[in-house]
């Protein structure tokens, strides 16, 4: 338990007494999670750079030309490179 000290130890388990309702289990499991949950968050960032790329990309798709005229095309903007692959740790 290094760089906890002994005030901040107690002071935890004073503040866990009063958790009614949630076993030892229960904090164990969520304890074992935060890698997890901070890894997603660290993630965030990138996720959401994506979304705001891909809604200005299909924002951006229209018509060239008017109406139903021979020749007419979609244009498309490239739409962003896929996110990386991901795996919890």
């Amino acid at each position: 338990m290094n760089g906890i000290s002994a005030g901040e130890l107690s002071g935890a388990i004073t503040n866990a007494s009063k958790l009614t309702g949630v076993s030892a289990g229960d904090l164990a499991s969520l304890i074992a999670d935060l890698p997890r949950v901070e890894a997603l968050c660290a993630r965030t960032a990138t996720l959401s750079t994506q979304s705001n790329s891909l809604l200005s990309a299909v924002g951006g798709i229209s018509l060239e030309g008017a109406g139903a005229v021979p020749g007419l095309s979609l244009k498309i903007p490239s739409l962003p490179a896929a996110l990386s692959s991901f795996a919890c740790p």
